[in-house]
């Protein structure tokens, strides 16, 4: 893409550079064209254009002593040395050497001139054009050497050849020439000056795409860290990124704003405020510069918002609808975690519960109750495991936890589950809930099982509690019978609402 292949820090844009420089190093094209290769043109140009009129117009200006032969001469000398100035590589001298390019028709039109009236010399208005190319093509300095090549050739002239008789015509005309030279490299350091600018923009704005397509792209970063990267990168600055607190922007607050040389720049999504930027630039920034980092900041907070979303709806996806727990899903993920030898706990096991009558529930007291059963079983599950396990609801009336630790650890946990489903007198809300009871079947990980394999076995140690008459825990390998619990466990005491930590 254009914005990489385009070398940073940006160029400040200021046409005294070209002093020094012929391209831009803003990167791999250049601002404006290599005068070394386009004057050699503007001369023969030049040459092309006089020549044919001097021929025509030159034989009865002849001074005495010269004939027209000498001026026909002059002319095929001066086309045949432009003709080896087209063909010479300017490209590979310095950029000095263009003043003996634009001296040579200086001398031309010296030669001219001495020769066709001297001082009153119509041919002098030649040097009008060879001036103006000299100030628009040449850096000032070298354009000040032609300007003083013209002006000691002239006075030459007049005081060596004329004796004095031409310095009035001088002293008019220079002055024009001068104007002329300086207008036309005022002008040319103001077009490029606009040329640097407008190319810094490109240059700018093609950054900033860059940096807006790479936003997000790197889920292992942050978009705060790649947002300040970025802008310090595009505009050359130091910058530093605040976080806020999430919140709607106030209103009337303007996307950036510049306070003694310091930009500051509002992160900010849709409908609320992530950061604030601050830049301080190596140079000062534009209106256009400012712009372009706002936009910048936008699309970061538009990129944070995304991700949030993108998260909530992730959230959403793995959570169930009705108990809020954990789903489906996200067992299935979480149990090849656990499984996982380089990642994974030493030990898990996973608890499988099933209420045994839900569709009994649901027909004599209707889904609302049973509704109500389910989002109790989900606290009761909550509140008897421990904050290092995980809960799920499988699907319908089948929950499942997740234990890191062996049988006894998930044994004891479903024994708090047994005892807080027998308890009576519970409600939800404003519903009353029915008895129910359930039945645990338990799973320790073995070498060798697969997530497959592991959830298998749960399932068949809870459906073999069922069999044999449910309201029971089975660990595979052993079965412990669930009857009475809330007579031998609550007679220690009440349990304490909440997650337990053993």
């Amino acid at each position: 893409m254009l914005g990489r292949s385009l070398s940073l820090p940006l160029w400040p844009g200021r046409a005294e550079r070209f002093d020094r420089e012929v391209t831009s190093p803003l990167g791999d094209l250049p601002v404006t064209p290599d005068p070394r290769a386009v004057l050699r043109w503007s001369i023969a140009a030049l040459a092309l254009m006089c020549v044919p009129v001097i021929l025509a117009t030159a034989g009865p200006l002849v001074g005495p002593g010269v004939t027209y032969g000498d001026v026909v001469a002059l002319c095929i000398a001066f086309v045949a040395a432009t003709i080896v100035a087209i063909v010479v590589p300017w490209e590979r001298l310095p950029l000095r050497w263009l003043v003996v390019l634009v001296g040579l028709p200086v001398v031309f039109v010296s030669s001219l001139t001495a020769i066709t009236g001297a001082g009153a010399s119509p041919y002098g208005a030649i040097y009008g054009p060879i001036l103006a190319i000299a100030g628009w093509y040449l850096p000032g300095r070298h354009a000040i050497v032609v300007v003083g090549l013209v002006v000691a050739s002239e006075l030459w002239r007049a005081i060596v050849l004329d004796g004095s008789r031409s310095i009035e015509h001088l002293a008019v005309a220079l002055p024009f020439d001068l104007a002329i030279a300086a207008i036309a490299s005022l002008a040319s350091r103001w077009l490029r000056a606009s040329l640097v600018q407008t190319r810094r923009d490109q240059v700018r704005l093609a950054a900033t795409l860059d940096a807006i397509r790479e936003l997000g792209s790197d889920d292992e970063r942050d978009v705060l860290v790649q947002l300040e990267c970025a802008i310090g990168r595009v505009f050359d600055a130091d910058t530093t990124v605040l976080r806020l607190p999430g919140g709607r922007p106030p209103a009337g607050l303007a996307a950036g704003l510049v306070d003694d040389g310091v930009a500051t720049v509002l992160v900010s999504g849709a409908h609320r405020v992530h950061g604030l930027v601050r830049l301080e630039p190596r140079e000062p920034l534009s209106h256009h510069d400012l712009r372009l980092a706002a936009i910048l900041a936008e699309a970061a907070g538009r990129t944070l918002d995304s991700q949030l979303t993108l998260e909530a709806a992730k959230a959403e996806v793995d959570r169930d609808a009705l108990t809020g727990l954990l789903n489906r899903r996200a067992l299935d993920h979480e149990i090849a975690a656990a499984l996982d030898p380089s990642t994974g706990p030493p030990q898990v096991a996973l608890l499988f519960a099933d209420l045994d009558n839900l569709k009994d529930l649901n027909d004599v007291f209707g889904h609302v109750a049973g509704d109500a059963v389910l989002v109790h079983v989900a606290a009761i599950m909550r509140a008897a495991s421990r904050r290092t396990d995980r809960v799920y609801r499988f699907g319908g009336d089948e929950f499942a936890v997740l234990v890191r630790g062996g049988s006894s650890e998930a044994t004891r946990i479903a024994e708090r589950v047994m005892v807080r489903a027998a308890a009576a007198g519970r409600r939800v809300g404003d519903v009353a809930l029915p008895p129910f009871q359930l039945s645990i079947g338990i799973a320790v990980q073995s070498a060798g099982m697969t997530p497959a394999s592991f959830l298998a076995a749960a399932d068949e140690a809870m459906y073999a509690a069922k069999r044999a008459g449910g309201n029971r825990i089975n660990v595979v390998g052993a079965t412990v019978v669930a009857h009475g619990y809330e007579s031998s466990e609550l007679a220690r005491g009440p349990m304490v609402p909440g997650r337990h930590d053993d």
